[in-house]
């Protein structure tokens, strides 16, 4: 006879024990799912595989095309209102439920009549074919009130079971004394209590290194954990531990995050910040060497089909294996960011269907070369994701979705991913999903996640008091909320009687989100037991209490940087064959910035993040005023503020997209305004008698014992006169003082440049583009009241700057390199010029990215007192 043990905790695994020498041949711990699959198998009933996204799309499409109670929550969030009535109807069908009730429960199973069936309509298919079990007969063992389950189980076990019985678990004989005074009432706990304790680490993570920890000092007990997760997994593999193969959340897959970006990039202007994190997923759509080419594109302008990204493309394809290569990226790149569909209507399910099933040929190609299993795992979770969503788009049988209806899509498609393990399950430690799947005595439980947030919230169904007594009439009973609670309270009580020497019930402080979290209800319980309530207190500890303390090894803590403000280079540096006057400034202020940039190349890594910060304003602005409206004539002030509206519309889009995304509106309208005041204020100035000689041109000379040279911003003539103007988005005080205390360095360079061309006393001066304000000491540039007064000129400056960088040169020569951002923070350089009359060039510790390396992340150099 085939003995059938059946509970519904089951389905997330059962602990019955091993017993050595005995035999379990014809023996199956199954729940719902197990069972209904067993008599299927054994039946030869088959059915095509649906996952629950599936039906919940085939739902949503009966109840869009007949009209019922439900029309407006559908109209207002169909996925749910779809998920809700499938429930709805997957619950009653269980209950006997074949669409009486009323006219709203009949017009609901008109509505799902052709959605695939559930496990309602599969277990009431089996049940009808089960008197076939000739030549099987059935013991059935069940560990949970009958009454409990329902209709349609009962029914299907006792067709099946030609014998009975209901087991009632009885505590192990052999427990610790807390342990078995713990299920009684009036039971007082001991300080530094061991057998049973509530272990409240801060958070998750912190929480699994303990238990981790507190597990590999005691291998040698038999130990049983509830419902790990992939953070428990992580912590026993670090502990040397078998893990449990705890599945991941569907988050955890970053291969996931594919579907939602490349639907999302064919809408048209496309977010570049959703293109970068396209880019910065692992062995994702775009090969290595690409992405990262393709990122510093976004970087330098951030929006798809910019020229520089174009640019990116063209230099890649040539450096390709052949031509198969070539037109394979060409024509991925085509499928990811072309074929775009313009913002703020609708996605034409043509258009996502197209770009879904493309990506599932991808997945489909990747899957077959892969061979690790846990790859395989994570790729497909990712086409049974896809797959869903298709199935969704296709059941909206609409020819185009909103937005925000694509979304919902999405996330119904996300949820709806297959969960793959983090590690693999391996043996040495038992694990169950349920703490209801405990059934037999075993020497340790570790109640893993024991937080109230790990209860299903008990759930009834929205029901008219007359639908209730119809169902009745039929047959059909729902559990309320008070039995459903009661039935998982009793599944709870099972750890608590089965665990013999030790039960560790885990709940941190805190949620993986940072929410606080509170124990398991079963908790509550404990507490109602106790001779007093607050005595459980003394079952509390951050982590676990052992025997024998645990063996703690003090590791040897690295030493963070510390500060140094004269560093000893390994060689003599030579010069470079060309400086700029940038790279020359840096110098100055701190050549350790200088040698780690310029000599060493040490660039920070690739951010993930585009910012639309005042650097990119800027370098648009720089576009819009110099390259587009400066080179061309307007015949009047307001005609050039026209023109660089009108620039900034049709060319804003591939530069700065986001400034054309969805509720960037407030941006763009600020942006536009500063740009039109700006561009006519400049083109009073060229129509003032200056004349534009150049815009953004790179200008090289010799100075400072090498090639010198850089682009200058703009550079005006009248009269046989020139002047150098640099554009600034913002800044207009500290641009206002350099060119008062004569500190302007790159202007004063940009002038001496000027001067080696046969220009004699070139003008200098700031166009701050916010404010349309030119700033400059000289009279012609600026004149009246917005001329500066100033007793430092561009000549005097560059003459300064010439023996302070002989000066830093001289320390280089004898392989010293300095950081004077390490200093306190009084005594700091700060640019300026002292009463001697000799320049000061501060660092720019403000914008450096190698704090971390001279130490000034961590602190500064002590400084004897007294000493300069």
């Amino acid at each position: 006879m085939r003995r059938l043990r059946f509970d519904e905790s089951f389905d997330g695994g059962v602990y019955f024990g091993h017993v050595p020498g005995t035999a379990t041949a014809g023996e199956s711990w199954l729940g719902p799912l197990g069972t209904l699959g067993m008599f299927e198998s054994l039946l030869g009933l088959t059915h095509r595989a649906v996952g629950a996204g599936v039906r919940v799309g085939q739902a949503l499409r009966g109840l869009t095309e007949t009209p019922g109670f439900w029309t407006r929550s559908l109209e207002a969030d169909g996925l749910a209102t779809a998920r809700e009535l499938l429930r709805w109807s997957d619950t009653l069908r269980l209950q006997g439920w074949t669409g009486q009730g009323g006219p709203r429960l009949e017009a609901l199973a008109r509505a799902l009549r052709s959605v695939d069936p559930g496990p309602a309509e599969r277990l009431r298919k089996a049940i009808t074919r089960l008197d076939e079990f000739k030549d099987v007969r059935w013991g059935l063992e069940t560990f949970a009130a009958r009454e409990s389950l329902p209709r349609l189980w009962r029914e299907a076990l006792d067709a099946a079971a030609v014998e009975s019985r209901a087991v009632t678990l009885q505590p192990s004989p052999r427990t610790a004394p807390t342990l078995e005074a713990a299920r009684g009432t009036g039971f007082e706990p001991v300080h530094g209590e061991r057998a049973l304790q509530l272990i409240r680490p801060h958070g998750p993570v912190t929480g699994a290194d303990a238990v981790a920890a507190a597990l590999a000092a005691t291998r040698s007990t038999r130990t049983l954990i509830i419902g790990s997760d992939p953070i428990l997994d992580a912590a026993l593999r670090r502990h040397g531990l078998p893990t449990t193969g705890a599945g991941q959340d569907s988050h955890d897959n970053v291969l996931g995050e594919l579907l939602p970006l490349v639907i999302e990039l064919g809408v048209a202007p496309a977010d570049p910040q959703r293109a970068l994190e396209l880019l910065t997923i692992p062995q994702g759509l775009i090969r290595p060497r690409v992405a990262s080419e393709l990122r510093r594109a976004l970087e330098q302008w951030p929006a798809i089909g910019s020229q520089a990204w174009k640019d990116a493309i063209t230099r890649l394809l040539p450096e390709l294996e052949d031509d198969e290569a070539r037109q394979t990226l060409t024509e991925r790149l085509q499928a990811v960011f072309g074929d775009t569909v313009p913002s703020g209507g609708s996605y034409p399910t043509k258009v996502l269907l197209a770009r879904a099933r493309w990506l599932q040929q991808w997945l489909h190609a990747r899957l077959s070369r892969e061979t690790s299993e846990e790859s395989q795992a994570r790729l497909q979770a990712v086409v049974g994701q896809v797959a869903l969503f298709t199935n969704l788009v296709e059941r909206s049988a609409v020819d185009a979705l909103r937005m925000t209806q694509v979304r919902r899509f999405l996330e119904e498609a996300h949820d709806g991913m297959p969960a793959a393990s983090a590690f693999p399950a391996q043996a040495g430690l038992w694990s169950v999903r349920n703490p209801g799947g405990v059934v037999a005595p075993v020497e340790r439980i570790v109640w893993w996640n024991y937080t109230r947030s790990s209860v299903p919230v008990p759930r009834t169904l929205a029901l008219l008091a007359e639908e209730h007594a119809a169902l009745a009439a039929v047959g059909v009973f729902l559990p309320t909320t008070s039995e459903q609670a009661l039935h998982r309270a009793r599944a709870a009580e099972r750890p608590f009687l089965m665990a013999t020497e030790a039960l560790w019930l885990v709940c941190p402080q805190h949620e993986p989100n940072g929410d606080h979290a509170a124990p398991h209800p079963s908790w509550d319980a404990i507490a109602a037991r106790a001779k007093t309530p607050q005595l459980v207190a003394r079952l509390v500890t951050q982590e676990p209490r052992l025997d024998a303390p645990l063996v703690k090894k003090q590791r040897t803590q690295l030493v963070l940087p510390a500060p140094v403000l004269e560093w000893t280079l390994p060689a003599k540096l030579e010069r470079r064959e060309q400086e700029s006057p940038s790279s020359a400034e840096a110098l100055v202020g701190c050549s350790l910035n200088w040698v780690l940039r310029y000599r060493a190349r040490m660039w920070s890594g690739a951010s993930a993040t585009l910012s639309l910060d005042d650097r990119m304003l800027g370098t648009l602005a720089h576009h819009i005023l110099l390259e587009r409206t400066l080179k061309v004539p307007h015949v009047s002030a307001a005609a050039a503020s026209e023109a660089a509206a009108k620039a900034l519309l049709e060319e804003g889009p591939s530069l700065v997209a986001q400034l054309f995304l969805p509720g960037a509106s407030a941006e763009l309208g600020a942006a536009k305004q500063v740009l039109q005041k700006a561009a006519a204020v400049l083109h009073q100035l060229v129509t003032s008698g200056w004349k534009v000689v150049s815009t953004e041109e790179r200008v090289v000379g010799d100075a400072l014992g090498a090639k010198f040279g850089g682009i200058s911003d703009l550079v005006v003539e009248r009269n046989g006169r020139r002047a150098v103007i640099d554009l600034k988005w913002g800044g207009q005080k500290y641009r206002r003082q350099s060119l008062v205390e004569g500190t302007a360095v790159q202007l004063s360079a940009y002038a001496e440049l000027l001067r080696q061309q046969g220009f004699q006393d070139p003008a200098i001066g700031y166009f701050i583009i916010t404010t349309a304000s030119l700033l400059s000491a000289d009279g012609g540039l600026a004149p009246g009241a917005g001329k500066l007064t100033t007793q430092h000129g561009p000549a005097q400056t560059w003459g300064r700057f010439e023996q302070l960088h002989r000066k830093a040169w001289q320390a280089l020569d004898r392989k010293k390199a300095h950081a004077p951002g390490v200093l306190p923070e009084d005594l700091v350089p700060e640019t300026g010029v002292t009463d001697d009359g000799e320049l000061v060039v501060g660092p720019g510790c403000r914008f450096c990215e190698y704090d971390g390396i001279c130490g000034a992340r961590y602190g500064s150099v002590e400084v004897p007192h007294g000493q300069d």
